[in-house]
């Protein structure tokens, strides 16, 4: 197991963080370098929070925002801040039960470098169909791989908790340059369309615990005269990424995988991965 970061977002869920951080952090294996948090809320009182974590030896780097700059640009920041090829990532709102998916999770990524990452929640929290009904299995580790007819962009890339790359985010990344497109799902896509597939541990290690407090993104506002900006701005981003194709974040992702594959960084090119398959 190679060291990796711990990458977290929050934004103003302390209650939430410390539930979240106190599953997670004494269910860590292996080498962690540190933990790294963008607060986006620009509250301080994150730090309270922290120090009730800091006694265990493990690393802190906590960056709080002022002002607000919204999630997709809080991750660039954060990852900014990872010195690892390895990050495991996480949200401020997640309950972890379930010890042993940091090593298997490193498994299925060396396997097969076409998966962008492994998620940990379970089927039943998906639409039925949103994971193949296929397990793969490599060294003793079974996980399954979304379909992209229900999964949609979410096959490719999702920011719930889950071991990647930094090699991969390299090749997408920074995200905030997608400009008024940039979202989850976005970027999610991008992947998807430069083959990259997720995959899903078969044992579940996390559940959502923030359903109904969900924190608006300033990125994307919800009053109308927000939203027809907004609108507007992406509709002139598409027209600049069309008529200048070299500032298109998809294209550029697209150049910059064909490079890796040149230099050999990427060598597996099975978006289907390696695994043995059985029907599960």
């Amino acid at each position: 197991m190679e060291p990796y970061t711990v990458a977290l977002t929050s934004c103003g869920r302390f209650d939430l963080l410390e539930r979240t951080l106190g599953s997670l952090l004494p269910r860590l294996e292996g080498p962690v370098a540190k933990l790294v948090i963008t607060e986006d809320s620009g509250d301080p009182a994150v730090h309270d929070v922290i120090r009730r974590f800091s006694g265990g030896g493990l690393k802190f780097e906590v960056l709080v925002n002022e002002p607000r700059i919204g999630l997709i640009r809080s991750i660039d920041r954060l990852y900014s801040r990872v010195e690892t090829e390895w990050v495991f990532h996480c949200e401020d709102d997640w309950e972890f039960f379930s010890d042993g998916f940091i090593g298997p999770s490193f498994a299925v990524l060396k396997e097969s470098d076409r998966h962008s990452m492994v998620g940990l929640r379970s089927a039943c929290e998906f639409a039925p169909g949103y994971l193949g009904p296929q397990l793969a299995t490599h060294c003793g580790t079974a996980y399954r791989v979304p379909d992209p007819a229900v999964a949609r962009a979410f096959a490719g890339l999702s920011f719930n908790p889950g071991l990647r790359r930094m090699r991969d985010y390299r090749i997408v990344g920074p995200y905030s340059d997608f400009r008024a497109l940039a979202r989850e799902s976005r970027v999610a896509r991008c992947y998807l369309e430069l083959g990259y597939r997720m995959a899903y541990l078969a044992e579940p290690a996390v559940r959502h615990i923030g359903d109904g407090r969900h924190v608006p993104d300033t990125a994307r506002p919800h009053p109308f005269p927000g939203r027809f900006v907004r609108s507007m701005r992406k509709r002139s981003d598409r027209l600049r990424f069309k008529l200048h194709p070299r500032s298109d974040p998809v294209a550029r992702a697209r150049r910059r995988m064909e490079e890796a594959r040149r230099n050999g960084a990427i060598s597996n090119p099975d978006a289907d991965g390696g695994g043995s398959a059985r029907d599960g």
